[in-house]
């Protein structure tokens, strides 16, 4: 018995947006804040690139916020 295959279709390519963590905590100046939506970096990938930074202390923290997570460099 001939069985026939199904032709594989191609899903189409979505580009794929990647934040630079590191990148993005080295530009804040000293009280300087932003916010970064939990679909781009979770939280706790904030907390450690944050804690192994040298000379740099940041405030993480998603408390009262939906969806984003508030980074403020405190030194």
């Amino acid at each position: 018995m001939i069985t026939e295959q199904k032709k594989i279709v191609q899903k189409p390519m979505i580009p794929v947006k990647k934040v630079d963590v590191k990148g993005t905590l080295d530009l804040l100046d000293i009280g300087q804040e932003v916010y970064i939506l939990f679909k781009d970096a979770k939280p706790s990938t904030l907390r450690t690139t944050s804690t192994r930074m040298k000379g740099k202390k940041f405030d993480v923290s998603e408390l009262g916020l939906m969806d984003r997570t508030r980074v403020v460099r405190t030194y």
